[in-house]
């Protein structure tokens, strides 16, 4: 059976990306695995708290921030199960923190493709993204097909 990786970098959660690789993969009749990366920490942007004013009012620690921050992870990892649910497609979901390009490479390259965000790394990338390489340098790396898609649905 045919296998497909999507990965998935920090808080976003890109529906797109998703929705487009939900349709490729249930016309190939493969399974799809999930790769969630995220860094150890967020990095400051001079505010005490990752998220929206309400969260940050109750928020009383960092400690709370990143338990919030897993409750959004695990929010994404229950969402897109349930969209391949709905359409009868097999799915497995893995996190991984502070991974190398190596290990993601390592990991990749055992599905027949993979679908990535095209804003994996831009400026505008979500709270809690693993910034160790960069989307050019894993497309490099990969022995698979890579469809990177954008937010306007084109891939590349």
């Amino acid at each position: 059976m045919k296998s497909a990786l999507i990965i998935f970098n920090g808080l976003k959660f890109p529906y797109y990306v998703v929705e487009y690789a939900l349709a490729q993969i249930k016309q190939q009749n493969a399974s799809l695995h999930n790769l969630f990366l995220k860094a150890k920490k967020e990095i400051s942007e001079n505010y005490g708290f990752p998220s929206d004013l309400q969260v940050a009012e109750e928020i009383t620690n960092r400690e709370d921030a990143q338990k919030d921050d897993m409750n959004i992870i695990n929010d994404h990892i229950k969402l897109v199960t349930d969209m391949a649910r709905s359409e009868g497609v097999a799915c497995t979901n893995k996190i991984i923190t502070d991974c190398s390009l190596h290990e993601v490479l390592k990991l990749l390259n055992s599905f027949d493709s993979v679908y990535i965000d095209a804003g994996f790394d831009s400026e505008s990338t979500s709270m809690l993204a693993n910034n160790k390489f960069k989307l050019s340098e894993l497309i490099a790396g990969a022995t698979v097909p890579v469809i990177v898609v954008a937010e306007d649905r084109s891939v590349s």
